[in-house]
């Protein structure tokens, strides 16, 4: 009976938070949840700045090996178009077409933004294979024909970011490429 009592007398109290303090406590709930969510997005944001960094940067490392092996076999090699657009002539011993194309064209929208792209014949359009992307600059090659101590040398820089409004987050690539069956100049 005295425990019925005391249960009684403890369901009646009308004890509990006022309303100040239950206030207090929501802001101070939120605040920290605002701080989570803020971190939270954050690290997803910089994981895929980061991602798509280590894509692009990726994509032209790859590039540059697919167009190594075809500029070492080629036997000539020509430059248009303010240096964005090389021409490789590969002779019969090689795989592939006997012309093919390698050119970096803007992507609609955006400045200092180019696609690297390798297609069969002189033209290069879109609708050749993608290589790269984010590049900064479409001058990416430079030839230096051969002379009678070297063979022809293709110059390739590729400027990669994908974030052009900070500099400093740019991944160059740079390599003198040999056509090994170009002839030297007599």
């Amino acid at each position: 009976m005295k425990q019925l009592r005391r249960l009684t007398a403890r369901l009646g109290r009308e004890d509990g938070y006022t309303m100040f303090e239950l206030l207090t406590v929501l802001a101070i709930f939120g605040t920290v949840t605002a701080a989570l969510t803020q971190l939270f997005v954050s690290a997803t944001t910089s994981e895929l700045d980061s991602n798509r960094r280590f894509q692009a940067q990726q994509e032209a490392r790859l590039a540059l090996d697919q167009m190594r092996n075809q500029v070492h076999c080629a036997s000539s090699a020509s430059v248009t178009s303010a240096n964005s657009v090389v021409t490789l002539t590969l002779p019969s011993q090689c795989n592939g077409t006997p012309t093919t194309s390698w050119c970096a064209l803007a992507v609609t929208g955006y400045t200092n933004r180019f696609r690297l792209y390798k297609q069969s014949g002189t033209s290069c359009t879109t609708s050749g294979t993608r290589y790269a992307d984010y590049l900064t600059s479409s001058a990416l090659f430079s030839y230096n024909a051969p002379t009678t101590d070297s063979l022809a040398k293709l110059q390739v820089t590729f400027a990669v970011n994908t974030f052009t409004a900070k500099s400093f987050l740019s991944y160059t690539l740079q390599d003198a490429l040999t056509l090994r069956n170009s002839t030297r100049a007599a």
